[in-house]
């Protein structure tokens, strides 16, 4: 007997209600996890950003920090070169007078070690001793006959005295000779190890002398060699050196805390010497790694990673910085996004049900669209970055109020703002009330707003609404009324019927912002606004190279102040600096806009002329800039008279000539000037 058929239809009924239910339930469940991930992935990238700004400052910092440290030492030879007979006392006080242990407060000791050779040693004693007189030579170990002497010749004690005796010869200690004879063929820095030495372990088994014991307590040291003359930089000496200035240092962590005072406490910092390059490869035991400092925790746990190698005065260093496990956690709106999408599926696909049911359930069916439909617009609104949806022809169907922030004239947001008394219903989902057309063109609404770059914008979304790319990314320059401001924009392909992207901008000016500052600082003198030496050597080069193509001449004009350290000896360094700044803009104004300036250090200034024809505009460049340095500057209630040499030099064969070896003729010349009484300039041949 078969079931009446109103039982039939019931079921029926329910069947397709339930299914209705079940693709409404999916659809809405599709919408949140995309949303999610749209979310998820704009955090990713918020998080990212961030320490990458973080990783660089403080790779920037440790990176000067190691640079301060061969600085300090570089400026403490010179004065050892310029001034040989000098006293202990002497040399403790310019070491003292240069804040050189507060400015480097790892270090616990200075020393200079002369390089004597050995048929010059009676000579070198006889002249220390007139300096001082308690000086005298003692021998560590047996010295092999004709090879060089390392004497002890000054020692200034830090905040750890090693009572280091001068005069002491320590040619037969291996980690001391092996590192400065690797310094002597390079021509750069050392960075070298007492602990491991096997000479001073056996010393200190079988003697009990102090310095060897002390020796042994330290870390490490740093060193530079000393030359008698100038060594021009990037280039490789012609001579041996004299002797070489060393810092001893207790900790090598010490190091890496000074380069990260002020920085932010979250990151995680290693940094090891990599002594591969110096010949050194087969002692992994000479080796120094800073542990983990800050409160990032385990490297192997962070969110992000990033590794930096660098080279300072030929000592190559491996730096690593790391953040936090929970620097890229998730986002608290995925969650709440995931929990109310999914709420708001079921209460849709209940809906549908209940519609299907009964007729009498429709008005609550429809009540309960509308507060899916709402839903989704705030689910949209809380997104923060403009974000807006776009058909296959690139017509706007979606978009958030951050987007309609965004497109608006500043003048006109107050007014284009919907009204929380008078709400829109009718609005497509995400638009604000009285916003934009539902069939606006994303690239009409977005190209006035940029700078440049639209033509790409418009290809690379094009190939996303064409299904040739999945995903494409592009920072672009927009004008938001009178502020400049950079965004980057990441469209994502939708899939199914319906095909379009999601357009999500984020603003990344600060960034932006962070980048150029740190390039500027990179490539320009801080003192003077004018370019570093680096860059003055990355334009000469580029100089060169378009003059072999053009056969048009480039010169280098090299300038250097008469009497400039009587001016900081008498009027302060403060005023020093501003005269110094003076002088730039008088070089700047004296030669062409085409010309670049630089601030090699000190009061040590070059110009680069290209291109021109005649050779003897260079001449009457230099002219120019002595004319322009030769009248006083006013300072601080003070006329400061003003002179300079100057030294010209013209590449007469580019193809031969680099920028080493044009700086350096240029200086040459410049000292044949200053040979002659200064005041003029002089044409190197």
């Amino acid at each position: 007997m078969g079931q009446p058929e109103g039982a039939h239809q019931s079921r029926n009924r329910r069947g397709r209600a339930l299914v209705a239910a079940a693709l409404t339930l999916v659809l809405g469940l599709v919408i949140t996890g995309q949303t999610a991930v749209l979310l998820r992935n704009a955090g990713h990238r918020d998080a990212a950003a961030r320490f990458a700004s973080s990783a660089a400052q403080t790779m920037t910092s440790v990176e000067r920090s190691a640079q301060s440290y061969f600085d300090k030492l570089s400026d403490a030879g010179a004065f050892v070169a310029n001034d040989p007979s000098a006293t202990q006392a002497q040399f403790r006080g310019y070491v003292e007078g240069s804040s050189l242990f507060e400015q480097l407060p790892s270090v616990v000791g200075i020393f200079y070690v002369a390089r004597v050779e050995d048929r010059d040693l009676a000579s070198f004693v006889a002249d220390a001793q007139r300096s001082n007189p308690s000086f005298a030579v003692a021998q560590i170990g047996t010295p092999v006959p004709g090879s060089p002497h390392y004497l002890l010749t000054y020692y200034v004690p830090g905040r750890v005295d090693l009572a280091l005796p001068i005069g002491t010869d320590v040619a037969a200690i291996p980690s001391v000779t092996g590192y400065m004879n690797v310094s002597v063929q390079t021509g750069g820095g050392v960075v070298g190890s007492f602990q491991d030495d096997p000479y001073l372990q056996e010393i200190a088994r079988k003697t009990d002398f102090p310095m060897i014991t002390r020796l042994l307590g330290l870390d490490f040291f740093i060193g530079v060699p000393v030359y008698a003359h100038a060594v021009p930089a990037g280039t490789r000496p012609s001579e041996p050196a004299i002797g070489f200035v060393g810092a001893t240092v207790a900790d090598f962590r010490d190091v890496a805390a000074s380069a990260t005072n002020g920085l932010p406490n979250d990151l995680g910092l290693s940094m090891s010497i990599d002594l591969t390059r110096l010949g050194l490869g087969d002692r992994p035991d000479l080796s120094r790694v800073a542990p983990q400092l800050g409160n990032a925790g385990p490297r192997d746990q962070a969110a992000f990673v990033s590794e930096k190698p660098f080279t300072v005065e030929g000592v190559d260093w491996d730096l690593a910085i790391w953040s936090t496990a929970d620097a890229d956690a998730l986002p608290v709106a995925v969650p709440v996004v995931l929990l109310a999408g999914v709420v708001g599926s079921f209460l849709a696909a209940g809906s549908v049900y209940l519609r299907l049911r009964a007729r009498e359930r429709e008005r609550l069916f429809a009540v309960e669209i509308a507060d899916r439909e709402s839903f989704q617009r705030d689910i949209l609104a809380s997104v923060s970055n403009p974000m807006v949806v776009v058909d296959a022809d690139g017509s706007v169907v979606h978009a958030n109020p951050a987007w309609l922030q965004l497109r608006s004239p500043p003048s006109t947001r107050r007014r284009e703002a919907p009204s929380p008394d008078a709400p829109d219903e009718h609005a497509p989902v995400g638009h604000p009330a009285g916003g934009i057309d539902a069939n606006a063109s994303y690239f009409d609404t977005i190209g006035p707003l940029m700078r440049s770059g639209s033509d790409e914008l418009a290809a690379k979304v094009g190939a996303v609404l064409a299904g040739d790319d999945e995903v494409v990314e592009l920072d672009v320059p927009l004008n938001d009324g009178a502020r400049h401001r950079w965004f980057s924009v990441r469209a994502s392909q939708l899939r199914g019927r319906n095909r379009g992207a999601v357009i999500v901008h984020t603003d990344i000016t600060e960034r932006k912002h962070t980048q150029d500052e740190l390039e500027m600082k990179a490539t320009h003198d801080a003192l003077t606004g004018l370019l570093n030496r680096r860059a003055f050597e990355h334009e000469v080069d580029a100089a060169l190279v378009q003059a072999r193509i053009t056969e048009l001449c480039t010169a280098v004009v090299f300038v250097d102040l008469d009497g400039f350290k009587p001016i900081n000896d008498t009027y302060g360094h403060a005023v020093g600096d501003d005269v110094l700044r003076a002088v730039a803009q008088r070089i700047s104004s004296a030669v062409r806009t085409s010309d670049r300036a630089a601030r090699l250090g000190g009061d040590e200034f070059v110009v680069l002329l290209s291109p021109f024809q005649d050779p003897r505009v260079a001449e009457v460049t230099a002219d120019r800039i002595l004319r322009a340095l030769s009248t006083p500057v006013d300072v601080g209630g003070q006329t400061i008279p003003l002179a300079a040499s100057v030294g010209v030099a013209v590449a007469d064969s580019p193809l031969d000539a680099s920028h080493a070896s044009l700086i350096e003729r240029a200086d040459r010349a410049m000292y044949a000037s200053k040979h002659h009484g200064g005041r003029r300039s002089t044409r190197a041949p």
